[in-house]
């Protein structure tokens, strides 16, 4: 038995296959999970002018706080012992830029001596942005650095 192949009947077969091939490519790039970087991206846009401003006024202190990471799994904030005197509060945010699902916040808890250890032995591996947001005498500041968690 002889199979035959006609110039149509090969047409035919490879715009169905083309077809096909770009309907798999448009389902699977319907089915890829489309983050934004955060879920109210739209109104903390608009409130951008406030986080400049809290960046600028951190600039303008003689000294800023210290994040630094312990081989024990523990990353520990420092606050300078002159603030100490002011009430402070605030939160503390670990943002995974690669997963949104892995965000953590925490509330800011500082000890008589400044300092605030966070046990991040639990985290996932790879890269973690930390973002302390906090008000000290009624007025608010942030500051950012970043940890990789290996």
């Amino acid at each position: 038995m002889r199979i035959r192949f006609s110039f149509l009947g090969g047409l035919i077969t490879s715009i169905v296959l083309f077809v096909g091939f770009l309907l798999g490519i448009l389902i699977f790039a319907m089915l890829q999970p489309q983050n934004l970087v955060s879920k109210n991206y739209y109104n903390e846009e608009l409130a951008y002018q406030q986080h400049i401003d809290k960046v600028q006024r951190l600039k303008a202190l003689q000294n800023e706080p210290r994040f630094s990471y312990m081989k024990n799994g523990q990353l520990s904030v420092q606050f300078p012992a002159e603030w100490l005197e002011q009430p402070i509060s605030g939160t503390l945010v670990f943002f995974r830029p690669s997963d949104s699902r892995l965000d953590r916040t925490l509330p800011l808890n500082i000890g008589a001596d400044g300092l605030q250890l966070i046990d991040v032995y639990g985290f996932q591996p790879g890269l973690w942005k930390i973002k302390l947001d906090w008000q000290m005498s009624g007025i608010s500041y942030y500051a950012e650095s970043s940890l990789v968690i290996g």
